[in-house]
């Protein structure tokens, strides 16, 4: 993607803050801006959010395995795969597709560390350039209008997963999870999270529409 600057539009037909956004490598930060319609100050913040919140997931999958919890280990690097496909993190996103199964068809030690060593690398190769090519994080104040405003397209993409019934929403939950804890209230955002978490797509819609008059967020 060019580095040069560009304004685009929300989904609502306003026009997006302009930020200045670099090329990151092992990034394809077009499929990620997609997701978030445009808006690259919402789309600089979950690639901030991925950078300081994904990387020890590697070694929270060896640990599930270590323990014999091979659910847990397979749910890890289920959501991992999600969120990076979400950011387009390609080459994690590929990596974690390749060990999910693995750990799925309960393929052999030597194995899954060797495809879990190579996403170590990976992730931790992403991180290291999302970190370099960020701007400066600005301060700002938890549950602002506008980081309200921001939520605007998420919620409209997560709730067309949760009316098609696409498990995808999990996925795309989890990639704006911390986004959305800055902008309602904790007990809110754990009971939204167990509904989707439990598949009750119907529970988290109605919920979802419950909270949306308070952040001004039209469905």
């Amino acid at each position: 993607m060019s580095g040069a600057p560009v304004t685009p539009a929300s989904a609502s037909g306003r026009v997006v803050e302009e930020t200045t956004l670099a090329p990151i490598t092992g990034i394809d930060a077009e499929s990620g801006l997609r997701r978030v319609a445009g808006n690259h100050k919402l789309y600089i913040e979950l690639l901030r959010k991925f950078s300081g919140g994904q990387l020890q997931t590697p070694e929270e999958i060896r640990r599930s395995l270590t323990s014999g919890d091979r659910a847990r280990a397979e749910r890890l690097a289920h959501t991992l795969k999600g969120v990076a496909g979400n950011i387009g993190a390609r080459s994690v996103q590929a990596a974690a597709a390749k060990l999910e199964p693995a750990i799925r068809d309960g393929a052999a030690s030597a194995d899954v560390n060797s495809m879990l060593e190579v996403l170590i690398a990976e992730l931790e190769a992403v991180t290291i350039a999302i970190d370099n090519a960020l701007p400066p994080a600005q301060a700002t104040g938890t549950g602002t209008p506008g980081d309200k405003a921001s939520l605007q397209p998420m919620l409209v993409k997560l709730v067309d997963y949760l009316r098609d019934n696409d498990g995808d929403a999990i996925d795309y939950f989890e990639s704006m999870r911390a986004i959305l804890q800055n902008a309602i209230q904790p007990e809110d955002a754990n009971r939204l999270a167990r509904a989707i978490q439990a598949f009750e797509f119907d529970d988290a819609m109605t919920q979802i529409e419950t909270l949306a008059p308070s952040l001004g967020i039209q469905l």
